[in-house]
């Protein structure tokens, strides 16, 4: 009897054991937070205008997104600037929202509203190197 128990229960772990997996492998995670790799490619100077801020548009940014931002450290950097800063392509930024320079960046989107990116290294940022966004809230479409 005992072995037939025995036979059940590896019959049972063969078939739930690699459905979980699937299940567990192909669900989001609770917190919904996606991580989108900005232009989904390098940080750098675009080849078509309006490049990142298209790229911007074409998704869904909610509290707790994050942006990746993967650049040469000698060459670019990001910025968040004020809304003003960004229109402008203000090149003398006194006091940024948040600079990153390492190369490599995650920004956590912390709620809902709207972000402004720009570069302002030499006059990267009319040459396209910047973009603007909306997060909208967790629960909106």
């Amino acid at each position: 009897m005992a072995a037939d128990g025995g036979h059940w229960f590896s019959i049972l772990a063969t078939i739930i054991v690699p459905l979980a997996t699937v299940i567990i492998l192909f669900t989001p995670a609770c917190s919904g937070t996606i991580t989108h790799t900005v232009g989904d490619s390098i940080w750098s100077i675009p080849q078509t205008e309006g490049f990142y801020n298209k790229w911007a548009s074409s998704r869904l940014f909610r509290p707790g997104d994050i942006l990746y931002f993967e650049f040469d450290r000698d060459l670019y950097h990001v910025m968040r600037v004020q809304n003003w800063e960004y229109q402008m392509c203000e090149t003398n930024i006194v006091i940024p929202w948040e600079v990153y320079r390492d190369g490599k960046a995650w920004v956590t989107l912390p709620e809902e509203g709207y972000y402004t990116y720009i570069c302002n290294v030499l006059d990267y940022c009319s040459l396209g190197l910047r973009f603007e966004l909306k997060v909208n809230k967790s629960d909106s479409p």
